[in-house]
C-alpha cells in the first residue's frame, strides 16, 4: 500500500473496520431519514456529499511527498552525524 507501506496490515484493518461500521450504521440512518421525510432524496444527497468529500480527500493524499520528507530527514541526519 502506498500510503502506509510499513503498516499496510494495520491500514487495511482500519479501512475494513470503517467499512464495517458504515455498513452497520447506514441502513439505520437511511431508514430514519426516509421515515422522517418520506423521501429518498435526503439520504441519497448525503451519500453523494460523502462520496464527493472522499474523492476530494483522496486527491489530496500524496504518499510520494511523505517519502521525500523522510528521505530528506534521513539525509540531514546523516550529514549532521558525520
Amino acid at each position: 500500500m502506498d500510503i502506509a507501506p510499513k503498516y499496510s496490515g494495520s491500514a487495511s484493518g482500519m479501512m475494513n473496520f470503517g467499512f464495517g461500521v458504515a455498513g452497520i450504521i447506514s441502513p439505520f440512518v437511511f431508514g430514519y431519514l426516509i421515515d422522517r421525510t418520506g423521501s429518498w432524496t435526503l439520504p441519497f444527497a448525503g451519500s453523494i456529499c460523502l462520496l464527493l468529500l472522499g474523492a476530494g480527500l483522496a486527491f489530496r493524499m500524496h504518499p510520494e511527498r511523505l517519502r521525500e520528507r523522510r528521505l530528506n530527514a534521513h539525509a540531514c541526519r546523516d550529514q549532521t552525524s558525520n
